[in-house]
Formats: C-alpha cells, sequence, structure tokens
C-alpha cells in the first residue's frame, strides 16, 4: 500500500515537471506573439515642412513625429496636409522580421510547436514590425490660379486609350527588391482598353473650377477669345505594386497588403474654342502610394479602390504640370486680334427688294468633310460669299465645297476669317452670280416682333436651300464684345453661316447658334451684318 502511494506521488511529480516544462517551452517557442509588443514605432518625417500627417482621418501629429501603428494591419494609409499644396497619399507595409522570431527553435521538445507558434506568430502580425523611419515624399505645390490674362479652360472629352502591351503590371517581392529593381514578375493586360468618356471628367472639371479656371458666370453666348479646350488621353500605366514581408497574414487581416503607385503617360490636346487642335503636350507622372486593395469586408466601388485613387492622382498630378508647362501657358493666352486686312470693295448689281425665291439663289452649302456642312450666302456678285468661322474651322487645306442650289459644286478658298466674331469671309472663282445684299442694322434700330427669315441646310445637304419664318425676338450685349439678335425662328445643326433676313430681303444677319436642352425651343441667335463690314473689312 506504501509501495503504491509513492508510485502515485511519483507519477504526479513527473507530470508536474512535464506541464510545466511544456507551458514553458510553448510559451517560449511563441514568445514573439506573447511577449513582444503589438504595436511598431515608426518615425515619419517629410522633406516638406510643418506637414500635418493623418491616418483614418485622425490627427497623428504636425511636422516629424513619432507614431505607433498595429503589425497585424500590415499596410498603413496615410495623408498628408498643407496649406499651398496638394494633398498627398502615402501607404506603407511591414518590410521587416521581428528579431524575437528566433525563440521559435526553443520549441524543438515539442513536435509541434515550431509550426503552431509560427502560425500565431503570424496571424498575429507580431513577427514582423515596419520600417522604423518612414521618409514621405515632398508635396506638390498647388498650381496658380488663372490669370487675368488666360482663356478659361473647359474639357472636351477625359479618354482612355491604351493597347494592351502598354497596360502591364509589375511585380516585386518587397521594398528592398523595389529599391534594388529586382522585379518579380510582370504581368500585360489581354486587351487594349478604350474608353471614351469616363468619370475623369467630373475630377478635372472640380480641379478647374478650384483655380479659377472655370467660367462660372453660366453665359449662354459663346467667347472665342475667352476659352479654349483641353483633352486628356491616358496613353500608358505600368502600375508598381510592392508585397509585404507579412503577405500571408494580410490574407487573414486586411487584404493583400499590398501597396503600388502608377506610372501613367498622359497626352494634353489642347483646341481653341471651335474645337481646333492647336497643339498636344505629353506628360508622364508617377501617382501617390496607395494600398492596392482596400480592407478586407469593403464592398471596392469604383470610386473607392486603389487603382481609381491613383488613376485620378495621376490626372492631377499631370494637370498640375501642364498649367506650369510654358508651351501651354503661350496656348491658353487671350488672343489679342490685330485685324490686318485691307478695305474690300464689293462688286454688286443694283440692288432691288427681291423676293424668297430669288434669294434662295444666292444661298449656298458649305460643304467642309463627309459628313459636315453649314450654310452661306453670297454677298458679290463675283464669288465672295459669308459663312460661320466655325463651319470652316479645322479645315486641313484652304478649300471646301460649296452646292448651289441647282445643284453646281465650286471649289471655294477662305480668304479672310474673324474667329472673334465667328465669320469667314470665301469666294469661288465665278462671275455674275446671284447674291444678297447686306444691310448694316444697328441693333437699337430693330424692330422686336418684325418679321424675319433664314436659308440654309438643316441637318443634311439635301435639305439645302430650306426657308424658315419667325420674328426678332430681343437683342442681347452678353460680354460687352459681340452682340447678337435673339430669334424663334427654328434652327437645326447646318444651319450656321445662312443668311438672316429682313421682310424686305435684305442681309441683317448670319445665324450663328441656337440653346439646346430639355424643354428648350425657338431660342436662336444671329450675328448683326454690321459686324461682316467691321471685322471682315467690306464695302459696297
Amino acid at each position: 500500500m506504501v509501495n503504491f502511494n509513492s508510485n502515485v506521488l511519483l507519477v504526479r511529480i513527473m507530470f508536474k515537471k512535464l506541464t510545466i516544462v511544456f507551458v514553458v517551452t510553448f510559451s517560449l517557442s511563441g514568445c514573439v506573439a506573447i511577449f513582444s509588443s503589438r504595436y511598431s514605432k515608426v518615425n515619419l518625417s517629410c522633406p516638406t515642412s510643418d506637414v500635418a500627417i493623418y491616418s483614418k482621418d485622425n490627427l497623428l501629429g504636425k511636422g516629424n513625429i513619432t507614431s505607433k501603428f498595429k503589425k497585424k494591419e500590415v499596410t498603413q494609409e496615410l495623408t498628408v496636409k498643407k496649406d499651398g499644396y496638394l494633398t498627398k497619399n502615402y501607404a506603407f507595409s511591414v518590410q521587416k522580421k521581428n528579431p524575437l522570431r528566433f525563440a521559435n527553435l526553443i520549441s524543438i521538445p515539442t513536435i509541434y510547436g515550431p509550426v503552431m507558434c509560427s502560425a500565431i506568430d503570424y496571424a498575429s502580425g507580431k513577427k514582423f514590425q515596419y520600417n522604423k523611419n518612414i521618409v514621405i515624399p515632398a508635396l506638390t505645390s498647388e498650381p496658380s490660379k488663372r490669370s487675368a490674362d488666360q482663356k478659361y479652360l473647359q474639357l472636351n472629352n477625359a479618354a482612355i486609350h491604351i493597347k494592351k502591351m502598354d497596360t502591364l503590371i509589375v511585380k516585386y517581392k518587397n521594398e528592398k527588391s523595389f529599391n534594388a529593381k529586382k522585379i518579380s514578375s510582370v504581368e500585360y493586360f489581354n486587351e487594349d482598353i478604350k474608353y471614351e468618356q469616363t468619370t475623369y471628367n467630373n475630377t478635372l472639371t472640380k480641379f478647374l473650377k478650384k483655380y479659377n479656371f472655370i467660367d462660372t458666370t453660366e453665359s449662354i453666348f459663346p467667347n472665342y477669345s475667352n476659352t479654349s479646350y483641353i483633352e486628356p488621353i491616358i496613353e500608358k500605366v505600368k502600375f508598381h505594386i510592392i508585397t509585404p514581408v507579412n503577405k500571408y497574414s494580410g490574407n487573414f487581416v486586411s487584404g493583400t497588403g499590398e501597396v503600388f503607385f502608377a506610372e501613367t503617360q498622359i497626352k494634353w490636346i489642347i483646341l481653341d474654342y471651335y474645337r481646333v487642335k492647336l497643339d498636344s503636350i505629353t506628360i508622364t507622372v508617377k501617382s501617390d502610394i496607395f494600398k492596392f486593395h482596400e480592407e478586407r469586408g469593403k464592398v471596392e466601388k469604383e470610386n473607392g479602390s486603389g487603382i481609381f485613387k491613383a488613376l485620378n492622382n495621376s490626372v492631377e498630378l499631370s494637370m498640375v504640370e501642364l498649367l506650369s508647362n510654358d508651351k501651354f501657358k503661350k496656348l491658353i493666352e487671350k488672343p489679342i486680334e490685330k485685324n490686318t486686312f485691307s478695305k474690300l470693295k464689293l462688286k454688286h448689281e443694283k440692288y432691288k427688294s427681291k423676293s424668297l425665291n430669288e434669294l434662295i439663289q444666292a444661298s449656298v452649302t458649305v460643304k467642309t468633310g463627309k459628313d459636315s456642312h453649314g450654310s452661306g450666302f453670297f454677298i458679290s456678285s463675283d464669288g465672295y460669299l459669308v459663312t460661320n468661322y466655325h463651319v470652316i474651322a479645322g479645315v486641313k487645306t484652304n478649300k471646301v465645297v460649296v452646292i448651289l442650289n441647282d445643284g453646281s459644286k465650286y471649289d471655294a478658298t477662305i480668304e479672310r476669317t474673324a474667329p472673334s466674331c465667328d465669320l469667314a469671309l470665301l469666294k469661288v472663282n465665278a462671275k455674275s452670280l446671284p447674291h444678297m445684299q447686306l444691310k448694316s442694322y444697328n441693333l437699337k434700330d430693330l424692330e422686336l416682333g418684325s418679321d424675319v427669315s433664314t436659308i440654309g441646310t438643316p441637318r443634311s445637304v439635301e435639305l439645302g436651300q430650306s426657308v424658315a419664318k419667325g420674328i426678332v425676338s430681343g437683342t442681347r450685349s452678353p460680354n460687352g464684345t459681340i452682340n447678337y439678335i435673339q430669334t424663334n425662328i427654328a434652327v437645326n445643326p447646318g444651319n450656321s453661316g445662312g443668311a438672316f433676313l429682313d421682310k424686305k430681303g435684305n442681309v441683317i444677319g448670319v445665324v450663328t447658334s441656337k440653346l439646346i436642352g430639355y424643354g428648350v425651343e425657338g431660342i436662336a441667335f444671329a450675328i448683326p451684318s454690321n459686324y461682316i463690314f467691321e471685322s471682315l473689312k467690306l464695302e459696297y
């Protein structure tokens, strides 16, 4: 009986010793998870002084600061702000292993100790840590606001035209590999990317509005000398993706943990008010650094994804470079239009009041391309005719084709243009042509409600020399430079450049535009005929 009790006591003592050894061994093997801090201390600095650094909208501090970040989150994303600079996004991930990880070797006496404890260390994130010192790149200065001698800017379009071999994803094993330019893999897109309309329109419009490049007067009247158009086209994109050291923990805790930036090539096409290309400027920029994916559990919407943010940021940075480009600044200077024309005396027959049937013979269709045309009218018997500048704007040669009411065609040369008044003078090589009589009207002499008519080619060449009637609805002087006659006549595309006639058949204006919009009808405008005399230097 005594021997039995002694044996039981011995077994109990041995069991306690083994338990203590196992617990101690297991604890030591997982000491990274148990004894190491959940946080990494990181010293944050930026070449731009006195910046405010935010994490998840919480202010961490200003200037060079030290902050703690949870290791298990794998990736941190900061926002850096300072007045007079663009807001910068900067993401970084764990890139170092905790020296305490070697304590796992003590777990050799246990069978599954190293495996189990390593798994715990990975999941907790404590086996890894952030770089002690993080230098955030310098902030980009905000562009200067539009000056008085610069035009307003409008977006003609914001497109993406990328060939499949010009879109690639370059991956790096870690930050050390990235700094050494050691690429782990390269992937190309398997198809071309082409979008004519993108959400970057809204982004850039807000950007331009912030720096006073958008005309906020909401005027419905055109102003050639005051507005240019820009058209950005994303042509190439290279995504550089840097993997964190603890990439496996990232899968369990907060997405992949990868950070990335986009290297983007954008071609900016600059056009005048009439959408005529003036020049193009190609700019390549590197975006800020973003998380490659949003945190797990969140729906990744287009405007919330890292890729969208990076491309959006690239377009803004490219715009900043564009606005400071000397070539671009020259292109958007307000023109000083110098009229160097000498007086041109028109040949005409003694004018008598003519019927619309007779005036139709003096009206023409101005054909400027396969699917584009406008209207015009002869003002002399030797072949001079008037149309809108925007009808012939962008014509690559100095010639267009005019089609008369009887179907005959003539080559017409562009003799004089006055873009600020949207007028152009053409010439065909012919004599004894039917023509209309210009009458210089002062706006105050126009009688509101008086009968007027137009002759033009709406919509299709097949509808050439169509007549429409209406009244003078009003006279407008919107910008102090050009006056307009308002009419209720139904004006359609193709009517531009057509004659605007009084009830006696005198040309009192040139049809130029109409208001377009839901519920808008019967609001069109003509340029008074006195501008034809003044801007094109004509006389009878």
